[in-house]
């Protein structure tokens, strides 16, 4: 398919969108997800002359969903593949769908080197001290299956410039209940995600 085969498509469900991707220079890439069968993630990449612009669709190859405008359209796909989350898709769902969601949601993150942080934390005594004391607190994703077939999920996350452990319940159905999120280390030295 066609770059205008695509933005032809995406116009259908985001008019405004699709006129600036013919317009400006845009290139697409798609993504598998392990948890969907029929759709993936499409990201689009506008190169607006001040700066790009990333934007992300849900696409089965004959529907598109636009995502990042809030948890129901991710809902939605997940009705459409009948989802049914077995435990081994739990975490890279959870991901997707903060990623995604278009919601204020922590990043999750298992190791430092998934931390993006800021050039100077290596070089200023204060960044550096922030950054050392972060960096012992991160610890891998924990999931455990609970009733009816969902699951706990405790994991670390950046939550604008705070390092969180959040809590979380996930139904195989790919419904998410934020439990509880705690600051273990706040105004640390990292670029703040902006879904």
């Amino acid at each position: 398919m066609t770059n205008t085969d695509l933005i032809k498509r995406i116009a259908l469900v985001d008019e405004a969108h699709a006129e600036t991707m013919a317009e400006m220079p845009t290139d697409f890439k798609v993504e598998s997800l392990p948890f969907y069968r029929k759709f993936k993630l499409l990201h689009a990449t506008v190169n607006l002359p001040q700066r790009p612009i990333q934007l992300r669709y849900a696409d089965d190859g004959s529907r598109i969903i636009v995502l990042a405008a809030g948890p129901d359209r991710i809902y939605e796909v997940n009705k459409l593949e009948n989802l049914r989350l077995q435990n081994d898709h739990v975490l890279a769902y959870l991901r997707f769908f903060f990623e995604n969601s278009g919601g204020n949601s922590p990043h999750i993150v298992e190791t430092e080197k998934e931390v993006r942080w800021l050039g100077e934390s290596g070089q200023d005594s204060e960044a550096k001290s922030l950054k050392s004391k972060a960096v012992i607190l991160i610890h891998p994703a924990k999931i455990a299956p609970i009733s009816e077939g969902s699951f706990f999920v405790n994991a670390t996350g950046i939550h604008g410039r705070d390092l969180v452990e959040f809590s979380a319940k996930v139904r195989p159905d790919g419904q998410v209940e934020t439990l509880a999120e705690r600051i273990l280390a706040a105004n640390l030295p990292v670029a703040e995600i902006a879904w």
